[in-house]
């Protein structure tokens, strides 16, 4: 399978092109059997890069991108802002050969590590890439000691992705204690979570694109910002991906 990724970068996730056949635990073999969630996904993360490139006047010439997973993420950062240095951690090593075997630019450096032991050792960066794969407001205390350390450094932008608002209509009042803000609904929990994130760093969700999940693109901020919403559907999907 090949994948086309904003019309700009193709992706092969065909197994000879790392090397060998996916096992079924690792991520790539879950992005070549859940395409229409991958791509509703490629399209919120489009939506906030786009969102980031809008905003700022500044570049971003340093990228660390802590889940690298299937490189869709990759190829967007690197056709929107042309980092010259990039490195894309991941603790999958079919998911690293997959990222190694791709045509990405020369100045990527993929690096086979766990999330929570890059985000404490990577250097200061422009933008840091938090795409999780599970990952929720009650979740922030659990990865309290890595956000430390990824905002305490101090990036232009953080990118979150956050995978709860499936489970909102039964997590309302948890969801509500996580943020200190009561969250009815999808618009209202991440206006909570970009509202938790300047309380507790000085960050602001100027974007968020959302279905069953969320992206959120966070910059450092004043005062709380309103977060401009995107609701996402397969269109924006197809839109953003094109698979043969």
């Amino acid at each position: 399978m090949k994948v086309l990724v904003s019309g700009a970068t193709v992706l092969d996730f065909s197994a000879n092109s790392h090397g060998g056949n996916l096992s079924k635990t690792s991520f790539l073999w879950w992005i070549a059997n859940h395409l229409d969630s991958v791509k509703v996904h490629a399209a919120g993360q489009l939506a906030v890069y786009r969102s980031l490139r809008a905003y700022s006047v500044d570049s971003i010439d340093s990228v660390a991108e802590f889940f690298g997973g299937s490189g869709i993420g990759t190829a967007i950062i690197q056709s929107l802002f042309q980092p010259s240095r990039h490195r894309a951690y991941d603790i999958d090593p079919e998911c690293v050969a997959h990222l190694l075997s791709q045509r990405f630019s020369a100045r990527l450096e993929v690096v086979e590590a766990d999330a929570r032991q890059a985000m404490l050792s990577e250097g200061p960066v422009d933008l840091a890439a938090l795409d999780y794969f599970s990952f929720s407001a009650y979740r922030i205390g659990d990865w309290r000691r890595q956000l430390d350390v990824v905002f305490g450094l101090e990036p232009r932008a953080v990118q979150i992705t956050d995978t709860s608002l499936a489970r909102l209509p039964l997590q309302r009042e948890r969801y509500s204690e996580a943020l200190g803000s009561e969250v009815t609904d999808a618009p209202s929990y991440l206006q909570a979570f970009s509202d938790k994130f300047h309380r507790d760093y000085g960050y602001s969700a100027i974007a968020a694109a959302y279905r069953e999940f969320a992206c959120l693109m966070l910059v450092p901020s004043k005062t709380p910002s309103t977060v401009a919403l995107t609701k996402l559907d397969k269109r924006a999907g197809d839109e953003a991906v094109q698979t043969w």
